[in-house]
């Protein structure tokens, strides 16, 4: 069965629903990670109304929750998959593929 996630399209108005503050957000309150993922979400979705390259845009979750934040994929089916983190680096245990730092 799929379930669909719902997004706010607003990250400022989702920030005050969840009251976040910006003093609260820079000590890694933990609505800062969905805020940032909804925030890229959105913005990919903006940056794809102009692009010459079309995409579709999903979220992908497997029946044992391990997922992919954001999944883009062209019409020749050509797919980039985003993970989105809101920590200062990026650790080890990083989805398989992905660029790790430390």
């Amino acid at each position: 069965m799929k379930t669909s996630e719902v997004a706010l399209v607003d990250s400022g108005v989702a920030a005050h629903q969840v009251q976040a503050d910006a003093r609260s957000l820079a000590r890694q309150d933990p609505a800062l990670g969905p805020l940032l993922e909804g925030f890229v979400a959105m913005e990919l979705q903006r940056q794809l109304t102009w692009s010459e390259q079309r995409a579709s845009v999903f979220h992908y979750r497997t029946k044992d929750k391990l997922e992919v934040d954001i999944v883009l994929e062209t019409p020749r089916r050509q797919v980039v998959a985003f993970e989105i983190k809101a920590g200062a680096t990026v650790r080890g245990t990083s989805p398989t593929g992905s660029a790790t730092t430390s």
